[in-house]
Formats: C-alpha cells, structure tokens, sequence
C-alpha cells in the first residue's frame, strides 16, 4: 500500500490508502485489506505538479491564485520555506537580543549588590588586611567572586536546560512530531560563555575597584 521513501524523506501513498486511514473502520483492517477493498477517494485537498518551464512558474501561481469557483491556492515549496527559515531567523535575533539585555540586566544587579556588600565589609577588609592581605589581594578577590558566580550560574542554567530538553523529547515526539536532540548543542555556548564571563570581569571592576580603595584606607 506504500508506494515508496524518497530521499528528502517524504512518504509516497496511494489515494485510496489516504481515505482508508481517515476512516476509523477501514484504519483497523488495513493491515489485511487487499487493494480492490480501499475506499475511493472522495476530494483531494492538494495536488503537486512540476512544470518542465521554469519561466512558467509564478505565471501559473498568478493564475491559480485568481478567483475560481474552487478556492485555490498555488504554493511553491521553496520560496515558502525560504520565507520560513526566514521567519525563524528574525525570532532567532530577536531572542538572541532578548538574552543580551537579560545579561546586562543580571550584571548590573550582580554589580549592586556585590557594591553594597563591599560596604558592609569593612570589618573584613580590615581584618585581611591585619593578616597580610595586600589591596591587589582584595582587587583579585573580588573580581573572583564575580566570575565564580558566573560560571555557577552557566552550569544552572546548562543543567536545568539539558534536563528541560532531555524531559520534553519524547513528549514533543510523541504528540507533535516534533524530534529534537536529547542533548544540548554545545557548538556555540563556549562563545557566548566567554563573552558573558568577560563582560562580568569588565562588571566587577567597580566593586572591586571600590574594595581596593577602602583596603587603602584601612590601617594594620
């Protein structure tokens, strides 16, 4: 009853095999049904024709396209998945921009409040340096903390994404088809990794510019 899998993985079926698995009592003895036992088919809802005249082509879609007694619609499949793959790359930027205001956001909040708590440790910077603690120490110490809490929230969020995605595959596969990678592509995450883990060091500057100063001032 299947005629045959292409190679751009398309699967070819007769008709009358077509109205048979729409029919609920027809779908349970398909497997058993000769050919001469399918159903004929009633309507067709779209039909693919090739056209040996390329020049031809969007002629023929203007004139399928007027207004006939049967509402048409001609479409070709390679400019609408261009205008597809298009669409998807807008949203693609569009979120893109939307998680670098979301990290400029989280470094900005990260630079406040590691800026009030250098404040609130001044009796930690004394005693840093009663023991030995050079202000470059403290410079360094700071600049650690921003990056140690970088690199835990990329492990968080790799973690709760791998397993968000790891979660959702067999759903997605299973009620909409949709197949997806168990895994993460980790391609271009170490890009975006070491930009984010740079622009949180040019972040803590302040906070440990602000320790710095305050270790000068702090007496033995």
């Amino acid at each position: 009853l299947l005629f045959f899998l292409s190679s751009d993985r398309s699967l070819h079926v007769h008709l009358q095999t077509l109205e048979a698995l729409h029919d609920l009592q027809q779908a349970e003895r398909l497997a058993k049904a000769g050919w001469q036992d399918l159903p004929e088919a009633d309507t067709i809802s779209a039909l693919f024709v090739g056209l040996t005249s390329r020049p031809l082509l969007f002629q023929l879609q203007n004139v399928l396209n007027q207004p006939h007694q049967e509402p048409l619609t001609a479409v070709i499949p390679g400019v609408a998945l261009s205008e597809f793959w298009q669409l998807l790359g807008n949203a693609e930027q569009l979120l893109q921009a939307l998680s670098l205001l979301m990290l400029i956001t989280s470094l900005l909040g990260s630079v406040a409040m590691l800026q009030v708590t250098v404040a609130g440790r001044r009796q930690e910077i004394a005693l840093l340096r009663i023991i030995g603690a050079r202000p470059l120490y403290l410079f360094v110490l700071l600049e650690t903390e921003v990056l140690l809490l970088t690199l835990l929230s990329w492990l968080l969020a790799l973690s709760m994404a791998a397993a968000t995605q790891w979660l959702a595959q067999p759903l997605l596969a299973e009620h909409y088809g949709l197949l997806i990678e168990p895994l993460l592509n980790l391609q271009d995450v170490w890009l975006y990794a070491a930009l984010s883990l740079s622009l949180a060091l040019l972040a803590g500057l302040l906070p440990a510019l602000s320790a710095y100063r305050l270790s000068l001032t702090t007496q033995h």
